[in-house]
């Protein structure tokens, strides 16, 4: 019994690590876009006010996508859930390469968004399946982080890479990373063995009691009843507004004023930087303190920047 608990203690450690990986793909897909955006822009012959419709289609992707990807982990489990949205991000990734207009660009970004809802969403409940009420907060904090790391390799990296070659090049290579993690997640990934006796029981149970007319979408305008829901919702509505807009147009406009693109991406990779700690901060807290308090003082600090 003793080893048994060992292992599992190891493997679910592992899965961080894994959710971690996932992360730096979700921040792959969200934030290459601001290093390329100018000379993109340029070879597209595209105004900004276009560039900012392709932005919004990831996140217009990543807010339906998000509401069917609890429905998909729950049917399938959290570990194939997510593994699917880091292969919609590598397609994603792929496609903005190979994109010669508006369009082109428009749809694989649709992809990206789609597979960055499916590693956000499905990640909560495979983490919380693994660790204890009390370790919960510094897991998602690990998890968090690989976010930050995602956004502060770029800052570093995409610059000297479009200098060297082109805008392209920097979503085929980023394409071909989120491919790799892809692998390295397939291995590190895995569910409970509580999440996967819940899973069966709900099978079973399903089995035995046929879903009633309209049992899904019956218990998806119970959760659209509740006042927490909408809550956290407005919580996370107001903090994408200053977030999307910051993380699509603040490298651009560093260079309208005048810095190069490599002073431009290490300021973005200072960005990243406070992006690592913070998630880890705030999860060790969240385990000490009400997590409403921690939402409180994260969105003071956004406020304040």
């Amino acid at each position: 019994m003793a080893q048994l608990t060992e292992e599992l203690s190891t493997r679910r450690w592992l899965v961080a690590v894994g959710a971690f990986l996932g992360m730096v793909s979700f921040s792959i897909s969200r934030h290459l876009y601001q290093y390329v955006l100018p000379p993109m822009a340029t070879d597209l012959a595209l105004p900004y006010e276009r560039m900012g419709n392709i932005a919004s289609s990831y996140f217009v992707a990543y807010a339906v996508a998000s509401l069917a990807w609890g429905i998909v982990a729950d049917a399938v489990g959290s570990r194939r859930a997510m593994l699917l949205g880091v292969g919609l991000i590598a397609a994603g990734l792929t496609g903005m390469g190979f994109a010669s207009s508006f369009a082109t660009a428009f749809v694989p970004y649709l992809l990206c968004g789609a597979g960055a809802a499916g590693l956000s969403v499905p990640q909560v409940p495979l983490l919380s399946s693994w660790f204890p009420a009390n370790r919960r907060g510094l897991a998602m904090g690990i998890a968090i982080t690989g976010s930050g790391f995602g956004s502060f390799a770029l800052g570093l990296v995409v610059p000297t890479v479009v200098a060297a070659t082109n805008w392209r090049t920097a979503w085929w290579l980023a394409g071909g990373v989120a491919l790799v993690f892809l692998v390295i997640c397939w291995w590190l990934l895995a569910e409970s063995p509580t999440a996967r006796k819940q899973r069966s029981a709900r099978r079973a149970t399903a089995a035995q009691r046929p879903l009633p007319a309209g049992g899904m979408l019956r218990g998806s305008a119970d959760v659209f009843r509740q006042a927490t829901f909408w809550n956290l919702a407005a919580i996370y509505g107001l903090f994408g507004a200053g977030y999307a807009t910051f993380i699509t147009f603040a490298v651009a406009y560093l260079q309208e004023q005048a810095w190069t693109a490599a002073a431009a991406g290490g300021a973005a990779a200072v960005w990243g930087a406070g992006y690592m700690v913070w998630p880890n901060l705030g999860g060790s807290l969240a385990d000490r303190i009400a997590k409403k308090w921690v939402f409180a003082i994260s969105l003071l600090v956004q406020c304040c920047g």
